[in-house]
């Protein structure tokens, strides 16, 4: 949190004046942000998107395009995904590559109810082992238990299919 004092208040607090001292404690009343561990447990995050990523360039993209539209994501590294931390999460757009134990993760996600989208992705996933629900040169859908894994192709179709996902 940034503050912007106004510049007397910063002066006098400089010279240990009383005054400027009360106004400041007063101050901090209002911003402390102090909780119960058991009512912060309770709480979910604004984020309900998780981002698989290791590097920026190849997922500039995507991630450009979620924070223009105000979709909170919070990025997370392919070596990070663990079931229990994805359980706050709805959506999981992956742009790493995943090793068998991060797609079987990413498979189990899908079939507990999320959404999983993997852009530009090669390898074997055991998804791909089902009928796609959709196919099209932009994408491939997959129903996954619950939920549905959708695999985005090369570049150009990258931009469309984003936008149809995060604008519709």
């Amino acid at each position: 949190m940034i503050l912007d004092l106004h510049e007397k208040l910063q002066q006098g607090l400089v010279r240990k004046e009383s005054s400027a001292w009360a106004v400041w404690n007063n101050v901090k009343r209002y911003i402390a942000f102090e909780q119960s561990e058991s009512a912060a447990s309770k709480l979910r995050p604004v984020a309900n998107t998780a981002v698989v990523m290791d590097t920026v360039a190849p997922s500039y993209e995507g991630l450009n395009l979620m924070a223009r539209h105000n979709i909170p994501f919070v990025v997370l590294r392919p070596g990070a995904l663990q079931p229990k931390l994805l359980e706050s999460f709805d959506t999981l757009v992956v742009f790493s590559a995943l090793n068998s134990a991060a797609a079987t993760v990413v498979g189990d996600f899908a079939k507990h109810g999320g959404i999983v989208v993997l852009v530009n992705l090669r390898g074997e996933f055991p998804w791909r082992s089902l009928e796609p629900a959709h196919k099209d040169k932009q994408a491939t859908v997959y129903n996954v238990g619950a939920g549905q894994v959708v695999e985005l192709g090369n570049r150009s179709s990258i931009r469309k299919r984003f936008r149809g996902i995060f604008e519709g």
